[in-house]
């Protein structure tokens, strides 16, 4: 929960192998934390988030990693329909946890986007060496 007017602006979204997902949004937050994803520096400093929340963390941005294609990232991804909601589905529920143990002193923007099937996937699967995508 923001107030009007909070200290702390913080950007919510997994990158690829960064190990995180709180992000500086303002000056103050770069003065008082420093840049990158900010999860530890965070709590180093305010104790916050909690050990659970860091967990959470970490098994998100460890499955977050998994879902562009190895193979060739621009195919669609492994993830099915059930993938898709598990992940989205933690990820709401980090967000609220993340809002509510941070407190009023930092606004959390959410930008982290839900994923869903790719509509390609069964296609993908049935001969990926011979994959196009439809235009």
């Amino acid at each position: 929960m923001a107030t009007n007017n909070p200290k702390y602006r913080l950007r919510f979204f997994f990158d690829y192998g960064a190990g995180g997902c709180l992000w500086g949004d303002n000056d103050k937050v770069f003065e008082d934390f420093g840049v990158g994803p900010l999860d530890l520096a965070i709590k180093e400093k305010i104790a916050i988030p909690s050990d659970d929340a860091m967990k959470e963390i970490g098994f998100i941005d460890k499955m977050h990693s998994t879902y562009l294609n190895k193979d060739y990232p621009v195919d669609p991804s492994y993830w099915t329909k059930a993938d898709c909601d598990f992940f989205n589905s933690r990820v709401d529920k980090l967000i609220i946890q993340l809002r509510k143990e941070l407190g009023d002193q930092f606004e959390i923007n959410d930008k982290q986007e839900r994923y869903s099937q790719d509509p390609d996937l069964k296609r993908y699967l049935d001969n990926p060496k011979n994959f196009k995508r439809s235009v």
